[in-house]
């Protein structure tokens, strides 16, 4: 199990053993160090791992806005957001304006990698993942 700091409104966890599904937790207030923390992990664990694994972002108790969204996404793409062995992206519990806002962000060209699927509860987006056969689909084009 890997954590940011202590007292972070962002936690990782893998959802078993296979480590083929690492779940990010965000909970309440965050801000965009916490993030980058996060970020930062996440890249590290797609270092360590040879094998594919999906990412399912639990947003269910917090809200993804904060200032400066593109900017923040430009200046970080080129160090941490490019996948190596991430293969899907899954956001749980954001609402449609969420969904809306995250896909038009994805089809820019500094945010393709960051194509998602959307799910209103944890067990469907898992079900996703374990399910999903098709190829990684948060590469860079």
């Amino acid at each position: 199990m890997h954590t940011p700091a202590p007292q972070s409104p962002i936690t990782l966890c893998w959802h078993d053993e296979s480590c083929r599904i690492l779940i990010m937790t965000v909970v309440g207030s965050w801000y965009w160090d916490d993030i980058r923390s996060v970020l930062i992990q996440i890249r590290e664990i797609e270092a360590a791992h040879e094998h594919l694994f999906d990412l399912i972002i639990d947003a269910r108790a917090t809200t993804l806005f904060q200032s400066n969204i593109i900017q923040y996404i430009r200046s970080w793409k080129s160090q941490t957001m490019y996948p190596s062995t991430r293969r899907l992206i899954v956001v749980v519990g954001v609402d449609h304006f969420t969904r809306v806002l995250w896909k038009g962000i994805a089809t820019f060209p500094f945010g393709r990698h960051l194509a998602a699927s959307f799910f209103d509860t944890m067990a469907d987006a898992i079900a996703y993942c374990q399910a999903y056969t098709g190829t990684q689909t948060n590469l860079e084009s």
